[in-house]
């Protein structure tokens, strides 16, 4: 289920995004549509988070020493079982040690009992080994975002961070075929596509770059560590950013049309080693890496790795994001073809 809900969000983003021409202007429909499910996908993914099960709820709780949380349960009515010796409700073990649930209000456990899906609001006393719950409400959530040990909150950059990150190849990729389609036509419309979409995509990678860092400095204390990953889309922005140094040295258009298109087909090339080989032949803190034994949670095909709420925000995102891509790649071969409007070269059809 996951490379295929992964695959139909680049699929059809793609699709929206080239049809009916990549250069020419986007209707107001489809410019409304991409902002919708841009600020969905922003939203969902700020949503204040729960524990998904009773296990992530009890880790958040002893994390968080009688601090307030709000735990998601789906724990069948029948399964609850209730002391009345001890006026406590018995929701699950942890640890092989029993952990209870305590009412501070007697109406709050009957309504307990009589819903099958629920939020409580309760409070963890690690002295007493008991959740004090204060407040209860019935919910049909769609989307809940799990505490995850380890990651807990850091967890929702994923969902930006490695969008931006895919997006960059998927960018860099494009720049390399349009590259390859001036090479043989020597239409200019190419050549421009090429250049505006890696223009985007080192966008993109500044982005990936930018939230990685943020992520970094929560996760491992500094915003640098010289992780093998952060190594190599450092050195991608370099590759990038030289081809546009490139292009900016060269005053004759053909020449420069002709060279670029020539560095772009062999940046392209370092692009799999960088982004998929050489992270992975290095030790590391990322997933994924050579110390890692997994590939990390949304590449492997390992279940449990990825909450599916988690999963379907992830693509939701992925989708956005494309959709902003594919919008800004659009206005800026638009931009760019007005300025080299003045040259004698066919226009964009």
């Amino acid at each position: 289920m996951k490379p295929v809900l992964i695959l139909l969000s680049i699929t059809i983003a793609t699709f929206l995004g080239l049809y009916p021409s990549i250069s020419k202007r986007k209707s107001f429909l489809w410019k409304f549509f991409t902002a919708t499910i841009l600020t969905i996908a922003i939203i969902l993914n700020f949503l204040p988070p729960t524990a998904a099960n009773i296990n992530e709820a009890d880790f958040l709780a002893r994390k968080n020493h009688q601090s307030q949380i709000n735990i998601l349960f789906t724990t069948a009515p029948e399964l609850i079982k209730y002391d009345s010796n001890s006026n406590h409700w018995e929701v699950g073990t942890f640890n092989d040690n029993k952990t209870d649930f305590v009412f501070t209000d007697k109406q709050l456990s009957n309504q307990f009992n009589r819903i099958a899906e629920y939020i409580v609001r309760a409070t963890y006393i690690p002295e007493e080994r008991v959740y004090k719950i204060t407040a209860i409400n019935a919910i049909n959530p769609i989307f809940t975002f799990p505490y995850i040990p380890g990651l807990e909150e850091r967890i929702r950059i994923m969902n930006f961070h490695v969008p931006m990150a895919w997006i960059a190849v998927i960018a860099f990729l494009l720049s390399m075929i349009y590259a390859i389609k001036y090479l043989k036509s020597k239409d200019i419309k190419f050549d421009l596509y090429s250049s505006s979409i890696a223009a985007i995509g080192l966008l993109f990678t500044f982005l990936a770059t930018t939230t990685g860092m943020i992520w970094a400095k929560f996760n491992w204390g500094s915003f640098w560590n010289w992780d093998p990953r952060e190594v190599s889309i450092f050195i991608l922005l370099l590759i990038y950013s030289a081809y546009f140094g490139l292009r900016n040295a060269v005053n004759n258009y053909d020449t420069k049309a002709r060279l670029s298109s020539v560095y772009s087909i062999l940046a392209f090339t370092t692009v799999p080693f960088l982004v998929f080989v050489l992270p992975r032949l290095q030790a590391g803190l990322h997933p994924g890496s050579g110390s890692d034994t997994s590939i990390g949670p949304i590449l492997s095909s390992e279940k449990g790795l990825l909450n599916e709420y988690l999963l379907y925000t992830f693509c939701l995102s992925l989708f956005a994001f494309l959709l902003l891509f594919y919008w800004l790649t659009n206005l800026s071969i638009r931009l760019n073809n007005n300025q080299i409007s003045k040259l004698d070269y066919t226009r964009l059809q």
